[in-house]
């Protein structure tokens, strides 16, 4: 029974999305075309219809059509870094074709001369330079870029650790715990791409520096939700996996003791609190992510209360009456897109 809801809302979902993705004007990842495409892809495979595959098609290509605009920002949310990714992303898993060398070299011009050009970026991942790491080491893990390119990624990476550092030093970076849950919240994500760019191990030295700064603010933090305290346990072990750091390691432990999935479903997640950002597609993908770091089944749902808590959310009823929900379906952070492929994981 609870599958023929999930398939009716994945239906809901296509609907929509294929009604209203056409005419979007934005082409990014988090709020454009290129995260619709990169559904669409996923459906076409899992049900081998040609109407969802044509459509991932048609998007991709007008992205690639409006990828040189002048006016076109560079950031993660709506600009080339992202798309960038989303691109890699299709050609990592044969969605499609490799990117033409002469698309990715204009995108990675443009980003270069962005974050050599400006010292004042934020530090978030949607507008700053946590985004451009998460480009950068993007590309850095494509084995097909020539060596030429990985020395100028190489150096990119460095820039941005620098500025990452700068900025916990200043502190001019989010560590306080949001009052809801929040999938950009900049402390867990600066841990998570820390211990990525560790694992390449081209800057080390600089960031166990940056881990020696943030350190006292880590060891001194227990969220009080327990959403945020599984994303900050996430953030600690991507760094533990990494490096034997004993007081983060106990400060790990007392957090997993504290950690209540079944609270953060029924208590901390508002009824229609399902996308990425804020809601429970949020929550279990970071619970996803830590259980293949840990192995460990208490941080995952039970996932029959997950889907009970999705397929029976309002969030459904309010699209269905045209609400603000359905000017943002199409968005992967707070909308739709995010949503249809939380629901793809669950059905598999």
């Amino acid at each position: 029974m609870k599958k023929d809801m999930i398939i009716e809302k994945i239906d809901t979902v296509n609907e929509i999305l294929m009604q209203t993705a056409p005419a979007m004007n934005n082409i990014g990842l988090l709020n454009g075309k290129t995260g619709v495409s990169i559904y669409f892809f996923h459906i076409a495979e899992i049900t081998g219809n040609k109407k969802y595959q044509k459509l991932a098609k048609r998007l991709i290509s007008e992205v690639y059509e409006e990828v040189n605009r002048s006016d076109l920002e560079v950031s993660f949310e709506d600009g080339l870094a992202g798309i960038a990714w989303g691109i890699e992303y299709l050609a990592k898993n044969k969605f499609m074709e490799a990117a033409t060398k002469a698309i990715f070299s204009e995108i990675d011009n443009k980003i270069y001369r962005h974050i050599e050009s400006n010292d004042e970026l934020p530090i978030g991942i949607l507008q700053g330079s946590m985004g451009f790491l998460v480009y950068v080491l993007s590309r850095l893990h494509n084995q097909g870029i020539q060596e030429e390119q990985r020395f100028i990624f190489r150096r990119l990476l460095i820039r941005l650790v620098n500025h990452i550092g700068r900025m916990v030093e200043e502190r001019k970076y989010n560590a306080q715990e949001p009052w809801v849950f929040d999938i950009s919240w900049d402390l867990p994500l600066c841990l998570i791409l820390l211990g990525k760019a560790k694992k390449i191990d081209i800057y080390n030295y600089k960031i166990d520096r940056i881990l020696d700064d943030i350190s006292p603010i880590i060891l001194s933090l227990f969220p009080r939700l327990s959403s945020n305290r599984l994303y900050l346990l996430l953030g600690m072990e991507s760094i533990l996996q990494q490096t034997d750091m004993p007081n983060w390691r106990d400060h790990a432990t007392i957090l997993k003791q504290n950690i209540a999935m079944t609270e953060i479903l029924e208590r901390e997640l508002r009824d229609k609190s399902i996308h990425l950002m804020h809601g429970a597609a949020g929550v279990d993908l970071i619970s996803q992510y830590l259980f293949y770091l840990i192995h460990e089944e208490q941080i995952l749902f039970n996932r029959e209360q997950l889907i009970v808590k999705i397929i029976r959310s309002e969030y459904w009823e309010k699209v269905e009456q045209g609400g603000l929900e359905r000017r943002s379906v199409g968005l992967l952070f707070y909308g739709f897109t995010g949503v249809g492929l939380h629901f793809l994981e669950l059905t598999k």
